[in-house]
């Protein structure tokens, strides 16, 4: 079906199809280092899933170029979810730089403290609950050793 999609578009662009590669979609792997906590299968946010964390998070900048707080949070997920680094985070979460500086900023101004303190009582999935317990307490030691290096440590 989606090769079908794939050749009629390269038609109507004026691609000959059989130039195209096959479209091969990977079956998901299993995370051998995940231990016995489940790899969220899909860990984009529902809407509603989103507005209930939506409290805990500071109000958006207000300048254009920023990224949305639900793409930084889906962002942070996905890497906390795969162990992979922000750098290999995809593109449509917005740049790792952005995603990173966001996440220090919440960080520091103590946003994994009242996360982790009403995490269970939200009604979320169970791998996205675990997923985002684990970020809170990492935004908690972040933000601990970013007051520390500052040398005001409260």
């Amino acid at each position: 079906m989606l090769d079908e999609n794939l050749y009629d578009v390269a038609r109507l662009l004026g691609i000959d199809p059989t130039t195209l590669a096959p479209m091969v979609i990977p079956e998901p792997v299993a995370n051998s280092d995940a231990g016995d906590e489940p790899l969220v299968e899909n860990n984009d946010l529902t809407v509603d899933e989103y507005a209930l964390l939506m409290p805990f998070l500071p109000a958006e900048p207000k300048h254009g170029a920023a990224i949305s707080n639900q793409l930084v949070l889906r962002a942070l997920l996905w890497s906390q979810v795969r162990t992979r680094p922000l750098t290999h985070v995809p593109s449509s979460y917005g740049t790792a730089e952005a995603v990173r500086k966001r996440a220090e900023r919440w960080a520091v101004l103590g946003v994994g403290g009242p996360l982790l303190q009403a995490i269970d009582g939200l009604s979320l999935r169970p791998d996205i609950k675990s997923a985002i317990k684990r970020l809170a307490s990492d935004l908690v030691r972040r933000g601990d050793r970013i007051r520390r290096a500052r040398g005001n440590s409260q």
